[in-house]
């Protein structure tokens, strides 16, 4: 977690959360460490990191790597050297082992270092050991530097739940936020001078066997991670980032949905509410950037002479800008704050994962294949009902259509690995192409419903505005509602001719 305080008050606050004298942790350690990699970045291509760390004459050699689809644990290998280099023979047996080709050790290079004063606690519940430690100190990497102000907690012994209590008190006596990128990716970050960026999800890795319970929870940390990834770029008022932290919340409750007879309870609709509220606070930026990007910049060069235009121009913009303001405050707040530490807690120890009887853990242990071959069976025969009748649904049927469709891709995209051969590749592809292009045209029409809204908006509250204004702001209106509306036949005509290639396709998981 990230700690967002001065440290002297922040170790008293903390002490006396633990019921002890600040002035006596447990320990202090000053550690220097170097983190060596390629120039071209070899090892982090790789998943793999290679620091040597320095605490007073010690050295230790330290090698992680990532394990499959985790997201607060990383496979470890630590060595105490005598060099200043990497000893290569204590990567053995290790992620690195299989990189060292002799002209990888001669491209090896410290590439940015890591200097902070390391305060230590013990942590002791009725039902854990945990250590808690505070870095302080900075990441420099070349000319450039970034200050670290971290907060760890680590279980030594005992129930994984116990740390997220112990988070939870953290929570409440210090303004601490969940973070998940480490320092190293920070040093590659600082190194090669990046600014905040959109980061998309990675590949879920699911595999045949993997019972249903962990797959849940493989799923869900990759949603986490892809919601925590975006939250700087939001801050940054990138769109693209905007837009990628609200694929991360669909992408959850998508998966909360497709595992709901595992997650049901009162703690998931919680989740559930929490997760609506910022996707909700999130909303309107997406709207209005779209519909300035999309549908307003494009009369921008032909009506560039046109006072009105310009003036409309600029309201849009200005609202665009007041509702990224509360986008940013949403991921600011410590509701927020409060929502991703519950919801880390609840991914890993929740009580979905400890169930009562017999019928229920049995649910839980199934292989994901089985469940997923239930759960998109039911959910294709959904879909392919209200297909039959397209042409009779009404507005707010098309929209549970659209969900429907969203939350079945994000299904089939998440199991896509525990369906390996040819042939449900082969299905796969179509059917997430189908479906790709039927959430692509119904969501199109649904932007051209909240443009409307937003066209109606150009007139609201301008009693007092000038007739000549008035007529200006009508005529953009009717400008853009007269080009959205050529584009309505066309998108209800390929949203037909998809829902009908989907319909088609046979299911990838038989």
């Amino acid at each position: 977690m990230e700690l967002q305080s001065k440290r002297a008050p922040a170790l008293a606050r903390i002490a006396q959360l633990l019921e002890r004298d600040p002035a006596e942790p447990e320990r202090v350690e000053e550690l220097e460490s170097l983190y060596f990699d390629t120039p071209q970045g070899k090892l982090r291509r790789h998943g793999v990191l290679l620091r040597i760390r320095r605490d007073g004459t010690r050295s230790l050699q330290t090698i992680k790597w990532l394990k499959r689809s985790a997201v607060f644990d990383r496979g470890q290998s630590e060595t105490e050297i005598s060099g200043k280099g990497p000893d290569w023979a204590a990567a053995r047996g290790t992620a690195l082992e299989p990189l060292l080709s002799k002209k990888l050790r001669r491209s090896l290079r410290p590439l940015f270092k890591t200097k902070v004063r390391r305060t230590i606690y013990p942590v002791t519940t009725e039902k854990a050991e945990i250590e808690l430690a505070i870095d302080d100190g900075s990441i420099n990497a070349g000319r450039r530097s970034q200050p670290v102000r971290e907060l760890e907690l680590e279980l030594k012994r005992g129930q994984s739940s116990e740390l997220f209590h112990v988070a939870r008190a953290l929570s409440r006596t210090l303004p601490v936020r969940l973070s998940l990128k480490s320092k190293a990716e920070r040093g590659y970050e600082l190194l090669n001078g990046q600014s905040p960026v959109a980061i998309k999800a990675r590949a879920v890795e699911l595999y045949s066997g993997t019972s249903a319970a962990e797959a849940f929870r493989i799923v869900a940390r990759s949603c986490l991670t892809q919601i925590v990834a975006n939250e700087a770029g939001v801050k940054s008022r990138d769109s693209e980032a905007l837009h990628q932290i609200r694929v991360g919340l669909r992408r959850l409750r998508a998966a909360i949905s497709f595992f709901s007879n595992m997650v049901a309870g009162r703690p998931t609709e919680s989740i559930k509410t929490e997760l609506k509220w910022v996707t909700q606070e999130l909303s309107l930026a997406r709207d209005l950037d779209v519909y300035i990007s999309e549908v307003l910049a494009p009369f921008r060069e032909q009506h560039k002479d046109n006072t009105e235009f310009r003036s409309l121009y600029r309201d849009f913009e200005r609202r665009r800008a007041e509702a990224f303001g509360r986008a940013v405050d949403a991921v600011g707040s410590d509701r927020y704050r409060d929502l991703l530490i519950e919801l880390a807690a609840w991914i890993e120890a929740g009580a979905w994962s400890q169930p009562d009887d017999q019928a229920e853990r049995a649910s839980h242990e199934r292989p994901i294949e089985i469940h997923a071959g239930e759960r998109l069976t039911r959910w294709r025969k959904k879909i392919v009902k209200k297909a039959k009748t397209f042409d009779q649904l009404d507005a707010a049927e098309r929209h549970r259509l659209r969900i429907a469709v969203k939350k079945f891709r994000y299904a089939t995209e998440f199991v896509a690995n525990i369906f390996p051969s040819r042939k449900s590749t082969r299905r796969r592809t179509a059917l997430l192409n189908a479906a790709k292009r039927i959430q692509d045209c119904l969501g199109s029409l649904n932007d051209i419903a909240v443009h409307e809204m937003l066209n109606l908006g150009m007139l609201d509250g301008q009693a007092e505005a000038s007739p000549k204004l008035l007529r200006g702001r009508a005529f953009v209106a009717g400008l853009v509602s007269g080009q959205e509306e050529a584009r309505i036949a066309k998108l209800t005509k390929g949203t037909v001719a998809a829902l009908a290639d989907f319909r088609a396709v046979k299911p990838f998981w038989n």
